[in-house]
């Protein structure tokens, strides 16, 4: 951990900043108080879906969607293709 004045770290923010990006964790400060403190971000978490929340998800998408080619039912365009 590294405590450095802001007047101080104006001059070598760059490298403040590729530390904390490693790491360190930077704590910047004001007559000798803490203001600030440079640390990196966390990686993102990927959320993953249940299998429920999936499903859940299809239903909503499909909802106003109409599976109708023109005037033409899945029904008729499944017998169509028999043919």
């Amino acid at each position: 951990m590294l405590e450095i004045g802001v007047s101080d770290a104006q001059h070598c923010l760059s490298e403040l900043v590729h530390r904390a990006h490693k790491g360190e964790k930077i704590i910047l400060t004001e007559n000798g108080e803490p203001l600030v403190t440079l640390v990196a971000p966390e990686p993102p978490v990927q959320k993953t879906m249940t299998q429920r929340e999936v499903l859940e998800a299809l239903l909503e998408f499909g909802k106003n969607r109409s599976l109708h080619r023109g005037k033409r039912s899945i029904k008729s365009m499944v017998k169509a293709g028999r043919r």
